[in-house]
């Protein structure tokens, strides 16, 4: 507690950064909420090419990014830009596959959350993974590459078992051409086993067996049992 001390300036240091958490996540969420709110929702298409489209209009509006930053703190402790900074340290760790032996391992280090958080998310975008506001709840769900889902898997609001995407399957004002990613996938393994079929490598039984676990499978997705990835994972093992 002895101001001018390594260990005093230490313990600011670390207060310091304690108390920018509320700044740095309410600014993270303005920036990151406008942008995909209104630069992502409007896009035909949903990968990275399109994505990197919304990130270049985003950055271009001056008068959007004035206006934000008119609505935060008069001074932000974190204001949202194309670069961080982040130090790349080189270290050597135990092998995650063999604990008996060792590897040389890249690290990050961040000097704040939202430097991370910054990274983290435009890692996603540059995959075609990306943050979208569920069009029922609100509240945003990540969205893998080349869905174009409207809708997340969490209970519905004023629903005791049916969840956004089950709701919103049912809504008439829904997009009938959308296309879910349980939809997408059973229809991709359904063709997969006809062209089996076809071609002689499956027999007439097996293709029975084969179809009704795929139905099964799309069954369980539909009524939230199995994630996107646990279903496209049991797809992919027919």
């Amino acid at each position: 507690m002895t101001p001018g001390t390594p260990e005093n300036e230490a313990l600011s240091s670390f207060f310091g950064k304690l108390f920018r958490l509320p700044d740095e996540l309410l600014c993270f969420r303005s920036y990151v909420s406008t942008m995909l709110d209104f630069y992502f929702e409007p896009l035909r298409r949903r990968n990275a090419e399109h994505y990197a489209v919304g990130v270049y209009r985003f950055f271009s509006d001056a008068a959007a990014q004035e206006a934000l930053r008119a609505a935060l703190p008069p001074y932000p402790t974190f204001e949202f830009l194309q670069s961080r900074p982040a130090m790349t340290e080189y270290v050597t760790m135990p092998d995650p596959k063999q604990p008996e032996k060792y590897i040389l391992a890249e690290r990050v280090v961040f000097s704040s959350l939202a430097d991370f958080l910054h990274m983290d998310l435009f890692r996603g975008l540059m995959h075609g993974n990306v943050p979208r506001r569920c069009h029922n709840c609100r509240k945003f769900f990540l969205l893998q590459k080349g869905y174009d889902v409207r809708y997340c898997t969490r209970i519905a609001p004023g629903e005791a078992k049916r969840t956004c995407r089950q709701v919103g399957a049912h809504n008439k004002q829904a997009d009938r051409d959308s296309k879910t990613p349980v939809q997408i996938e059973y229809e991709n393994t359904y063709n997969r086993l006809k062209k089996r079929k076809a071609r002689g490598k499956i027999s007439t039984d097996e293709w029975n067996a084969l179809v009704a676990r795929a139905q099964d499978i799309r069954e369980q997705a539909q009524r939230g049992r199995l994630s996107d990835f646990e279903m496209k994972k049991a797809f992919d093992k027919i």
